[in-house]
């Protein structure tokens, strides 16, 4: 939590605020992840199973020299591959949402956890003479007489 050195100081403190907001907002993009996560494990284990064949046991199907497909059957085949590429696309399209869905959520949560420290003037009084006015993520307003956000396209 040591704030970045460089040309532009940031103030010890506001980047303490700003790193917990962080780490509670990424806390919640995974608590997120891990609770849909979890409703796909429990989907999967209600689906059906193939039943296991038991050890030393092998399948009667093993025995037997399949017969050459036929034309229907090659093109059943030829079906069910198109449609589990479809379902493979569908999942990734459906993992990629999800990850933007979580993003969106950690960052709304990110700003809201700095908005609610500026409204509730959580600051300590000796920050109005040490946060400048252009100071990035949180800044004194013009006045000095409190701490507040910085907007946004201003970062």
């Amino acid at each position: 939590m040591r704030p970045p050195a460089g040309a532009s100081k940031i103030h010890a403190g506001v980047w303490r605020v700003v790193c917990l907001a962080a780490i509670c907002a990424m806390d919640v993009g995974r608590c997120a992840v891990s609770k849909k996560y979890i409703q796909q494990r429990q989907q999967r284990a209600a689906a059906p199973q193939q039943p296991a064949v038991p050890p030393g046991q092998r399948l009667i199907t093993d025995m037997l020299q399949p017969a050459p497909p036929t034309a229907a059957q090659l093109q059943h085949r030829q079906q069910l591959v198109q449609r589990q590429l479809q379902e493979a696309q569908e999942r990734q399209r459906l993992e990629a949402q999800l990850l933007e869905d979580t993003k969106s959520l950690a960052k709304a949560r990110f700003w809201e956890l700095l908005v609610d420290f500026v409204q509730m003037r959580a600051a300590p009084a000796d920050w109005l003479v040490q946060v400048s006015a252009d100071h990035p993520l949180l800044r004194t307003n013009r006045e000095g007489t409190a701490i507040v956000l910085t907007r946004s396209g201003d970062i």
